[in-house]
């Protein structure tokens, strides 16, 4: 595509790297939300209000009503969808597009 013309296919590698990077951003983000939702998962369980939780009996010892909030709202479930959410939003937004002009 590019020829014979070291200029051009530098540009052209970059241009390819620009283009993969939003891609590549996206499935690291999707990997770490699923990886933080699985971690609260072990930690909370699935249910709304946890009976047992391996959460620790000094996290927010002296605000009981808080820390119920606090384990109420950290549900797996509710980090998943926020987490797929943001990045089929990105998606949708449609791609950014970028120019990059190297001198040399």
């Amino acid at each position: 595509m590019a020829g014979d013309s070291e200029r051009e296919v530098t540009a052209l590698g970059f241009t390819l790297m620009a283009a993969l990077a939003p891609l590549v951003v996206a499935i690291l983000w999707l990997g770490f939300v699923a990886r933080c939702a699985w971690f609260l998962r072990r930690l909370r369980g699935w249910r709304q209000v946890p009976t047992l939780s391996r959460v620790p009996k000094s996290f927010l010892r002296g605000r009981p009503r808080l820390r119920r909030v606090v384990i109420g709202l950290a549900h797996p479930g509710l980090m998943l969808l926020a987490g797929m959410g943001t990045s089929v939003l990105a998606f949708l937004l449609g791609p950014v597009e970028l120019t990059i002009e190297a001198l040399f």
